[in-house]
C-alpha cells in the first residue's frame, strides 16, 4: 500500500501442485478505496521439472448485483388464430443484462423466453385472455410485471376484417425469393398461400429458414406440393413434416395427406390443398377430393390450390398436366383457384366453364356461386383462376400469344414489363364479410392488376349483397363497341373515341390502387386525346359512368 516500500502477503502456495493447472481467488476486499501494487513472486525447487507458471490474471467486483431490468413496454399481439396468439414486447434494460423473461397467462406463468416475443398455443376460440411479461437479469432480479393485455382469440368460423393471403409459386431460395418474401412481410399479410415450388435446391430446411427469418416460424404458411417438391416431400425434415409442424404451433388442424390431399379451415376461410399428378394422385383422385371437400364445407369463401396447370390455363408452353376435374370441381363448388408452375402472372375473368373457357363476364367484381345439383340442365357454378408463378424463380414469356386469349383479365410476363411479384386477397374487405379486394404487386412496387371479389356461395341472393364494391346497380357496357381507346399500350397520349350518347358522362384514369390520376368531362365531341405527363410507366383503368351506365378498360402506358 506504500508504493513497494513495505509487502504484505496475502496468500501463499508451496509444494508440489502436479502437472495441472488450478484456480486461486484472492479476497481484496479490505483494500477498497485503496491504490496498491501487486507483486507476485516464486521460488523453484532443485531440479529441472520444478517449474511454475502464472495466468490469465483477473482482477473483478465482487459487488452483488441488486438492479432490476426495467419494466418491458409495448406488450402487444399478432397472428391471433381462435388456439393462439404471438406476444412480442419492446426489451427491458439492466446494468447487467436481461436473461430471460417470464410470461403470464390471468396471473399464472406460462413459460420464458430469451427473446422479447413469445408464442401462446392452446387457447380456446372467442375467448378472452390476459397476459403479462416480466424481465429477470442472471443474478434472479426480476422486474414488476407489464401493463396487462387482454387478447380475444377469432372465432374459428368468422374471417377478421381485411383479412390478408399472399398468393406465390415457384420460389427457390434466391435474393429474388427473398425479395418477394420481404414484399409480403411490408404488405401486412396474414397468411401465404404457395401453390408448389418451393424450392428447385432439394433443401427444404434452407427454404423454412428464409420463410423464419422474414416471417417467423409461427406465421401461417400453407404449401401445397410441386414437382420439385416431390421427391423432398416425404420423410424427416422434408417438406410435408415441415408443414405439420408450422400446422401443429399454430394449433390448426387438418384432415388427409397435408399439401397432397388436405383440407382445413383458417380464420373462416376453407382452404383445399391437391396435387393433380403428383405423389399418386391422379387427376381424377384430385378432382374427387375437390368435390366431396367442397359439398361437404358451408364457408363463405374457399381456396382451392395445386401446382400443375393445363396449357390453355396458363401463358407458357407447359402441357395439360393437371386435368380439368381440378378446375370443373373448383368452380362448381364456389371455390377461387390458385395456380403457380408456369413462371408468369395470369388472372382469368369470371368463368362459367373452365374447360371449355366460358367467360361470364368481364366486370372488374367477379363473383363465386356454388352449383346447385338439384337444377338439372343448370350449372351455376362460377369462379375464376390464376397462376402466381413469380415467387422468385425466373420469369418466362408467354407463348403463341396465349396472353391474349380472351378469357383473361390481366396477365404479366416477360415482355410486358413481367417481375417477381405476389397476388394478395383481402378477405372480409372493409367488414363486409361477402367481399374480397385483390392486388397483384411487384417487388418494385407496381400495382398490375386490381380487382374484387364477391362470394354468393351461401347466399343465394346477388341483390342482397350487391353486385359491386359501391353496392351500384350499374350496367358494364365494355362490349357494345360504343367506346374506344387507341393506342393501348401508349406512349405520349391515347385517345377515346366514344358515341354521342356519352357526352356529359364523367371519364377517370385511376391508379390501379384507386387513387385518380386524371378526371374530365366529355364534352360534345366525340373524342378526347389525354397527353401522358401524369402517367408513369405501369397499368390503369380507365371509367366512364352516365348515369347508370359504366364503361371500364385496362390501359397501359409503356
Amino acid at each position: 500500500t506504500d508504493g513497494g516500500t513495505n509487502w504484505t502477503t496475502i496468500w501463499s502456495q508451496a509444494g508440489d501442485q502436479g502437472n495441472q493447472w488450478f484456480s486461486q481467488s484472492v479476497n481484496l476486499s479490505a483494500y477498497s478505496g485503496s491504490v496498491i501494487n501487486l507483486q507476485i513472486s516464486g521460488t523453484t525447487g532443485s531440479n529441472f521439472t520444478s517449474d511454475m507458471a502464472i495466468d490469465n490474471l483477473q482482477i473483478v467486483s465482487l459487488i452483488v448485483d441488486t438492479q432490476a431490468p426495467s419494466v418491458p413496454s409495448g406488450l402487444a399481439a399478432s397472428n391471433t388464430s381462435d388456439t393462439g396468439t404471438t406476444l412480442s414486447w419492446t426489451a427491458s434494460t439492466d446494468n447487467v443484462g436481461v436473461t430471460s423473461y417470464e410470461v403470464f397467462q390471468g396471473g399464472t406463468s406460462i413459460g420464458t423466453s430469451a427473446t422479447p416475443s413469445f408464442s401462446v398455443t392452446g387457447l380456446t376460440a372467442s375467448t378472452t385472455y390476459s397476459f403479462a411479461v416480466n424481465a429477470s437479469d442472471a443474478a434472479g432480479n426480476a422486474s414488476a410485471n407489464s401493463s396487462s393485455l387482454n387478447v380475444t382469440t377469432n372465432d374459428p368460423a368468422t374471417t377478421p376484417v381485411n383479412f390478408k393471403v399472399a398468393f406465390i409459386g415457384d420460389a427457390g431460395t434466391s435474393a429474388n425469393a427473398d425479395a418477394v418474401l420481404n414484399l409480403i412481410s411490408a404488405e401486412g399479410a396474414d397468411a401465404v398461400v404457395h401453390a408448389g415450388d418451393m424450392t428447385y435446391s432439394s433443401n427444404p430446411g434452407a427454404f423454412e429458414a428464409n420463410i423464419n427469418a422474414v416471417l417467423g416460424a409461427n406465421f401461417p404458411y400453407f404449401w401445397s406440393a410441386g414437382n420439385h417438391d416431390d421427391h423432398v416431400w416425404r420423410g424427416a425434415g422434408n417438406f410435408q413434416e415441415l408443414g405439420e409442424a408450422r400446422m401443429n404451433r399454430l394449433g390448426i388442424p387438418w384432415t388427409g395427406d397435408l399439401g397432397v390431399a388436405s383440407t382445413f379451415t383458417y380464420q373462416g376461410i376453407f382452404f383445399v390443398a391437391a396435387a393433380p399428378q403428383e405423389l399418386g394422385q391422379t387427376q381424377t383422385s384430385a378432382g374427387n377430393h375437390i368435390k366431396n371437400s367442397l359439398a361437404a364445407n358451408n364457408a363463405d369463401w374457399s381456396i382451392a390450390y395445386w401446382h400443375k396447370n393445363q396449357t390453355l390455363m396458363q401463358l407458357g408452353g407447359k402441357g395439360n398436366e393437371a386435368g380439368w376435374p381440378v378446375y370443373e370441381e373448383s368452380r362448381k363448388g364456389g371455390a377461387l383457384i390458385a395456380t403457380g408452375h408456369e413462371h408468369s402472372y395470369a388472372r382469368s375473368h369470371e368463368m362459367s366453364d373452365m374447360q371449355n373457357q366460358g367467360v361470364s363476364t368481364t366486370s372488374n367484381t367477379v363473383t363465386l356461386k356454388k352449383d346447385n345439383p338439384a337444377t338439372t340442365g343448370v350449372d351455376e357454378g362460377r369462379s375464376f383462376a390464376f397462376v402466381s408463378g413469380l415467387g422468385g424463380q425466373g420469369i418466362r414469356v408467354a407463348t403463341n400469344n396465349k396472353q391474349n386469349n380472351p378469357w383473361w383479365a390481366s396477365t404479366y410476363y416477360d415482355g410486358n414489363g413481367g417481375q417477381f411479384a405476389a397476388l394478395f386477397g383481402e378477405f372480409n374487405y372493409n367488414g363486409d364479410a361477402t367481399l374480397a379486394h385483390f392486388y397483384y404487386k411487384d417487388i418494385d412496387g407496381v400495382v398490375v392488376d386490381d380487382f374484387f371479389v364477391r362470394t354468393e356461395v351461401e347466399s343465394g341472393s346477388a341483390s342482397l349483397r350487391g353486385s359491386n364494391p359501391e353496392n351500384e346497380q350499374k350496367i358494364d357496357v365494355n362490349d357494345d363497341n360504343t367506346v374506344s381507346v387507341y393506342p393501348n399500350p401508349f406512349n405520349g397520349a391515347f385517345t377515346v373515341n366514344y358515341e354521342p350518347d356519352w357526352v356529359g358522362g364523367n371519364l377517370r384514369v385511376l391508379s390501379l390502387n384507386g387513387a385518380v390520376i386524371y378526371q374530365t368531362e366529355l364534352i360534345s365531341e366525340n373524342k378526347l386525346t389525354v397527353a401522358d405527363s401524369e402517367f408513369k410507366r405501369g397499368f390503369y383503368l380507365l371509367v366512364i359512368t352516365k348515369g347508370n351506365r359504366t364503361y371500364r378498360s385496362k390501359i397501359i402506358k409503356q
